[in-house]
């Protein structure tokens, strides 16, 4: 495998050899008179229009706006040792017009920033607004800054305050207080606590702080830190404080919402850091170090002021050891080109993504090119391991680069700038660019980067050359990072997205096809709180729980893209009906197409750290950009535009998600394959939900409950409502919830040679591998698993392979739970007698019985009445069920082979019409069902299996019908009032994945023309013919104690996502 350094290096060569656009001596300078028009050189607040090639060789005077147009073309140069700096209010690139900052054969290398000015209604330029780089029909945009590795990943865990022993913390000492305030802190001159001080902002006092230092005796170490917003008022009571230790401080500098820290060894050193808020940043910080003489220690005094959050804020002092105060990482790329000074960030590999960090790269002489060393430690351990095939190792990514656009945002505004390309552009390719506070959430249509309605890009007759955007860095946005609206075949590659208000990565109106995502590092995006009023705001109603990548059409490509946390969704799969928006009227997408559209690919994704879910599939998009919180009617096509062609399977390969608090994965709707996934730590770790006539496949994959990654500590609360120091962190603050693995819903869903580890109970929480939806009210027979592997003992005292979740609502609303393991060739069912017998045994800590029958469900369905149904199965005992009146059926389970029979009857009246559908139902496994009907009915029945319609027989007696083996015959009982029929099928199973063989299902109609309805209950004379009861079952189910052994230690090498990165081949 080519390293990047080899390719980087390769880059560079190539860039040296080729032509590079600031050398063309047909160029015109800016700072040259003769260039311009009128002689002068564009002044400050001009309009300048370009019709020439001009090269930028200076930094212009702040300007009202640039016009590039036809003929003309705007060139950066480079001024030795100096950045270019340009400021203006708009740029905007018309047809025949170009703007180049480097070239694919020869990148930019030198620092240039771009800030686009202006406040909110000042002008307005017709298709752009206002702020903007702004591309036409015909226009030209090349933005290509120096090659870099967006990011990497770990290759070993970075121990965070709470894992490491430390010879001091001050937050670990008692009666500390969150308020904001000023903390300093006195030790020896061997870094022994000796004292500290703390007063909240309207309580310093000059004096006092002044009698704590002229109090420390020279050579021992004081140190301060701010503690919150301290404005310039209470800031100036600490000035004389600080100049007593050094006068070259920098204490004036501090302003409110920065944070301030110094440590000095009074009488020889003294070190002090200031951290400026940015705007547009959450939060500001300023970290120092000082090297204690004597030993190997070092002291390191923090602060962080958090703007948004106050709370959050803090305050640390710590004697550690000098190799962990600043730490060096080791990562799987070469690094060493990363320049020293830049910003880079670790990800959260715990449930809370506001775990990143933020550190600056030192100089590190003794580093390898694979290892970088950090200017502070960090405050969270960072996870570097791939644990039993699941890839937990932080990524690391840089967000500086040297080219930078920008835009002035006043203090409590949020207009950024926006970069916005149209119809028939000749050329964009933007790559290696850092752009920060842009987009405007008020304002529709303005965000960093925007394909506009630009429709098909792989249209050659309109774009000639390759768009991308690719490289780049898009931190600290006032609205979103990428949005693609109304356009195809876009490339989004290699971005980072971090730290956005709304959606980051944007697919709009659903009509957008062929999407290219690919290598992307997306975190971090934040709750629009304001003004949403769509279509005139950007801002839409899902903004408010904002999600990393909205997908809304299936034809998107997401390859090796990783989602590294929010407060709630990772990845969201949702589609409108048809087209919504400006895309409603351009005919990209047929109605109903995209829910029958499978998605185009979806491969070694990796999703972690969500407040909620990681991958999300489910519910529908209204034409009003509101979410409809329905399923999403998925059911996938060969042919989406014609409903009756085969379906085919929605596919999700290698994704690997982690610590997502609710679930990791949750796809709803027809065919679904997940293979190859790793799946770990959630409070549901994945959840496929069955809605149509087909299969969901789960195959291939590892599902682990908890990990070695134990994150942070955390409080919990305990059974018993007490609160505990829980020394790992957990999906949910309370116990009480259960850790399950997969859950089964409704079905048939298949599971098949997955791994399962780390389900095993405690006194205080319970975990299972499998569990089921509570109160299941559809659930599907068929539903198994086979070929599993657990790493566990199942027993009292070890692990649960299963739970049953008692209802809690309905008390029958869960008789029809039944799931098969092949493996060990038995039924899970609820422990009760309509279920279970003799030849069953009881798990007491699944909650649930296993048997060695098979079992079938039939589907009753009716009219909407509220007309509850009773079931019973047919032995001495009469054991019954009640099964609640619900869209779209009635449902029950059957011991199938000929045992028994099974008895219903309605609540009420008897419905004149009821359609039966049998699931699991085979040739050699087979059911009699009795029907009360009025003892004087006229009725007919019909049979079919699929399409197929039976010849109707009717016959007299029940032996007739036990006995039937080609289906179609009936007995009516006119004195009891019960009709006997036989469900049945004329196939076995042959290893298809579906509910029924061949997927064809045995059904039954029964029309009753007249009859007295209310002859609903044959119950009471049905037990009173001996011909019609069977034996009751030889007992109980027994308890099974026995202890089930754990398979394997690990998931063999063919099961799960495995390694991420470097991205699989």
């Amino acid at each position: 495998m080519v390293s990047f350094r080899t390719l980087f290096l390769t880059m560079v060569i190539s860039a040296a050899l080729g032509a590079c656009p600031y050398d063309d001596v047909t160029l015109h300078d800016w700072s040259d008179p003769d260039t311009w028009p009128n002689g002068e050189v564009p002044d400050v607040d001009s309009v300048v229009k370009i019709w020439k090639k001009i090269r930028l060789n200076v930094s212009p005077p702040k300007l009202k706006g640039i016009e590039i147009n036809g003929g003309g073309s705007l060139v950066w140069g480079k001024i030795p040792g100096e950045e270019i700096n340009l400021n203006t209010h708009y740029i905007h690139i018309k047809d025949g017009g170009k703007m180049v900052i480097g070239s694919e054969d020869c990148n930019y290398d030198a620092k240039t920033t771009i800030t686009l000015l202006g406040t909110r209604g000042v002008s307005s330029i017709p298709d752009f607004g206002e702020k903007f780089i702004g591309v036409d029909a015909g226009g030209t945009f090349e933005c290509h800054g120096k090659k870099t590795l967006a990011w990497t990943k770990l290759t070993g865990t970075i121990s965070g305050f709470n894992a490491l022993t430390l010879d001091f913390r001050h937050k670990e000492q008692p009666g500390i207080k969150n308020w904001n305030g000023a903390c300093l802190y006195h030790f020896s001159a061997d870094g022994t606590f000796v004292k500290s001080l703390f007063r909240g902002a309207n309580s310093i006092d000059t004096t006092e702080y002044m009698n704590f230092v002229t109090g420390v005796p020279t050579s021992d170490i004081i140190a301060m830190a701010t503690q919150g917003d301290l404005d310039n008022n209470v800031m100036s009571k600490l000035y004389p404080v600080v100049d007593v230790l050094d006068t070259t401080n920098q204490v004036r500098k501090h302003w409110i919402n920065d944070a301030y820290v110094f440590a000095a060894r009074k009488g020889d050193t003294f070190k002090d850091d200031i951290g400026i808020y940015q705007f547009g940043h959450e939060y500001s910080e300023a970290t120092m170090k000082l090297d204690i003489l004597g030993n190997s220690n070092s002291l390191v005094v923090m602060s962080r002021n958090n703007k948004e959050v106050n709370v959050d804020s803090y305050v640390d002092f710590l004697i550690m050891d000098q190799a962990l105060a600043n730490p060096i990482i080791d990562v799987v790329d070469d690094v060493g080109f990363w320049p020293v000074g830049d910003k880079i960030y670790v990800t959260s590999t715990d449930y809370d993504w506001k775990q990143v960090e933020e550190f600056t790269i030192m100089e590190c002489p003794q580093c390898l090119t694979n290892q970088i060393q950090l200017n502070k430690p960090p405050r969270f351990s960072h996870y570097g391991e791939i644990f039993k095939r699941v890839d937990m190792r932080a990524e690391v990514f840089r967000t500086t680069r040297n080219i930078h656009i920008t835009s002035e945002v006043a203090e409590g505004e949020s207009n950024g700038g926006h970069i916005k390309f149209l119809y028939g552009f000749k050329t964009v390719k933007v790559e290696n660019v850092e752009l920060t506070n842009l987009g405007d959430p008020l304002v529709t249509g303005r965000y960093p980067l925007h394909y506009h309605m630009c429709e098909n890009l792989a249209d050659k007759m309109i774009y000639v050359s390759e768009s991308y955007l690719q490289n780049n860095s898009i931190h600290h946005s006032q609205f979103r990072c990428i949005t693609i609206h109304g356009t195809h075949n876009a490339k989004i590659k290699n971005n980072i997205c971090l730290n956005s208000v709304g959606h980051g990565l944007f697919v709009e109106d659903g009509g957008e096809k062929h999407t290219l995502f690919e290598g992307n590092l997306a975190l971090g995006q934040r709750a629009w709180t304001g003004l949403i009023n769509h279509p005139i705001t950007g801002a839409l109603p899902s903004d408010r729980e904002p999600v990393t990548y909205w997908i809304t059409n299936p034809l998107t490509k997401m390859i090796n893209n990783v989602a590294a946390g929010s407060d709630f969704i990772g990845i969201w799969f949702l589609f409108p009906e048809a087209p919504i928006g400006p895309s409603a009227t351009k005919n990209f997408m047929r109605p109903g197409e995209a829910k029958h559209t499978p998605v185009e690919l979806f491969t070694n994704n990796v999703i972690h750290s969500y407040g909620k879910t990681g991958l999300f599939v489910d519910n529908q998009l209204f034409p009003n950009q509101t979410v409809n919180k329905v399923y999403n009617k998925l059911n996938t096509r060969m042919t989406p535009t014609d409903t009756t062609s085969e379906r085919v399977p929605m596919i999700f390969d290698r994704t690997t998600a982690f610590k997502c608090r609710n679930r990791n994965l949750w796809i709803r709707g027809g065919p679904t394959i997940v293979r190859y996934a790793s799946l770990a730590e959630s409070m549901e770790v994945a959840a496929l939900v069955k809605e149509q006539t087909s299969y969901q496949l789960f195959e291939k994959s590892v599902v682990i409950g908890l990990t070695e990654n134990l994150g942070e500590p955390q409080n919990v609360k305990a059974k018993d409502g007490s609160i505990l120091k829980w020394s790992r962190s957990m999906p949910k603050f309370n116990l009480a919830n259960t850790i399950r693995g997969f859950q089964f819903r409704r079905g048939p869903v298949f599971v098949r040679s997955c791994f399962f580890g780390g389900f095993q109970p405690t006194d205080q929480y319970n975990a299972a591998a499998f569990t089921h939806s509570a109160c299941v009210l559809e659930f599907n027979s068929r539903n198994y698993f086979m070929s599993t592997f657990f790493d566990f003992a199942d027993g009292s005292n070890a692990g649960n392979r299963f739970l049953h979740v008692p209802c809690k609502k309905q008390v029958h609303s869960d008789a029809t739970l039944a799931i098969k393991d092949f493996k060990n060739d038995f039924y899970i069912v609820k422990n009760i007698p309509f279920t279970t017998t003799e030849e069953c045994s009881y798990r007491s800590n699944w909650g649930a019985a296993k048997c060695p029958h098979d079992y079938g469900q039939i589907s009753v369905y009716t009219p909407p009445t509220g007309n509850n149904m009773f079931v019973a199965r047919t032995d001495v005992n009469f054991p019954i069920v009640e099964v609640y009146d619900q869209i779209p059926s009635q449902r029950f389970i059957t011991i199938l082979g000929g045992r028994f029979n099974y008895l219903f009857y309605f609540k009420t009246a008897v419905p004149k019409n009821i359609f039966l559908v049998g699931s699991s139902i085979t040739k050699s496994k087979t059911v009699v069902l009795a029907y009360c009907i009025p003892r004087n009915a006229a009725f007919n029945m019909k049979f079919k299996i699929g399409d197929t319609e039976l010849t109707t027989t009717q016959v007299n007696s029940l032996e007739k019908v036990q006995s039937d083996t080609d289906g179609g015959k009936f007995f009516f009982d006119q004195t009891v009032g019960v009709v006997f029929f036989k469900m049945l099928h004329n196939k076995d199973f042959m290893g298809e994945l579906s509910q029924c063989p061949q997927n064809r299902c045995p059904t039954v109609n029964i029309f009753i023309g007249q009859g007295d309805m209310s002859d609903n209950d044959c119950s009471g004379r049905f037990q009173t013919n001996p011909s019609y009861v069977q034996p009751a079952p030889n007992g109980q189910p027994t308890e099974s104690v026995e202890e089930m052994p754990a398979d394997v230690s690990s998931p063999p090498g063919w099961i799960g996502a495995g390694a991420s990165y470097p991205f699989p081949q």
